[in-house]
């Protein structure tokens, strides 16, 4: 497993010094290595190095406080990678429905010493994190793919009983059919009319839907 902690959270001064006095040292207490967005030192796209931490991150830990835009974006990225997210929120905030099950941690900077007590459960979580088995984060994309998975075999064999169907050695040359297209058309019969004749002769559904709207 990854030594990495990638921590998601505003750019706003403050929150570089919450980053240094709090996350950083409750993530390297738990025998982790803390990367912000901002810690890389090469020149180029930061959604890039973004990219890169939340790929090789164990863990994910995102701070909502102030629901920022780019926040909410890069926990949906974790999302995507499936990676195991601790939320950090104000007590007084609602977290959002869809982060509501993930593993979260709310504090009070009204309390004293607040900022030791956040270190110390961030701590206690990174630790439960990493020890648990239960992974929310990862359930609901695994369970879309595996009906992702469930869908398309289930197109494949529809296309495969079609195709069956279309190789059956029609009763009807394809003269025979076009004549019978246009006499069942001179008395006024209906395309589904015609549709049905020509099926009931084994004519190759494909061939049908070709003709029929072609003549």
């Amino acid at each position: 497993m990854s030594n990495l902690c990638f921590v998601i959270m505003p750019f706003d001064e403050i929150f570089r010094d919450y980053y240094d006095t709090i996350y950083k040292p409750a993530i390297e207490r738990s025998g982790l290595n803390p990367k912000r967005a901002d810690d890389s030192s090469k020149a180029g796209i930061i959604m890039e190095d973004v990219l890169n931490f939340i790929h090789e991150s164990s863990i994910i830990i995102a701070d909502i406080t102030l629901m920022k835009p780019n926040v909410i974006y890069e926990i949906g990225l974790a999302h995507a990678f499936e990676k195991k997210t601790i939320i950090v929120m104000p007590k007084s905030t609602q977290i959002p429905f869809d982060l509501s099950a993930h593993r979260v941690i709310k504090y009070d900077i009204v309390k004293p010493n607040w900022n030791i007590s956040l270190a110390n459960n961030l701590q206690d979580a990174i630790k439960q994190t990493i020890t648990s088995s239960d992974d929310s984060s990862k359930y609901c994309f695994t369970k879309y793919n595996v009906d992702k998975e469930k869908r398309k075999a289930q197109t494949v064999e529809r296309e495969q009983i079609m195709d069956a169907q279309n190789s059956v050695v029609p009763s009807l040359s394809e003269s025979d059919a076009i004549n019978l297209i246009n006499e069942m058309r001179k008395v006024g019969n209906e395309t589904n009319e015609i549709y049905n004749a020509l099926i009931k002769n084994n004519v190759p559904e494909k061939w049908i839907k070709r003709k029929i709207f072609s003549l």
